[in-house]
C-alpha cells in the first residue's frame, strides 16, 4: 500500500476550522476512521437537536450543543499536537496503524 503525502499544514487548518465536524480526521486517515465518524455523528446530532428543540429554553439548546462543543474542544487539541508535532513522528504513528491494518486482513 503506497503512503501518500498529507500536508500538515492543511491537516491542522481542517482540525482548527472544521473540527467539529471531522474533516481533519478523513483528510490524514481516510473513511476508516472511527473518531472521525464519530466527529460527524456529533455533529449531525447537534444539528438534529437544534432543528427539534428550536425555540427551547436555554438549558436544552446549551445541552443540544454539547456533543459539537466536545467534537470541537477535542480537535482544537489535535490541531495543537499536529501543529507541534514533528512531521516524522506523525508518519511512523501512520506507518505503524498501516502495518497494523495489513496485519489484521
Amino acid at each position: 500500500m503506497p503512503e501518500t503525502h498529507k500536508n500538515k499544514t492543511l491537516a491542522v487548518f481542517l482540525a482548527a476550522v472544521t473540527g467539529g465536524a471531522g474533516i481533519h480526521r478523513f483528510y490524514l486517515r481516510g473513511k476508516r476512521d472511527v473518531w472521525g465518524w464519530l466527529h460527524l455523528a456529533g455533529f449531525v446530532l447537534t444539528l438534529s437537536c437544534y432543528a427539534v428543540f428550536r425555540g427551547s429554553d436555554p438549558v436544552t439548546a446549551m445541552l443540544c450543543s454539547l456533543p459539537l462543543t466536545f467534537s470541537a474542544l477535542a480537535a482544537a487539541l489535535q490541531a495543537l499536537i499536529l501543529g507541534h508535532t514533528s512531521v516524522a513522528a506523525g508518519m511512523n504513528t501512520l506507518a505503524k496503524q498501516a502495518v497494523a491494518l495489513e496485519n489484521k486482513s
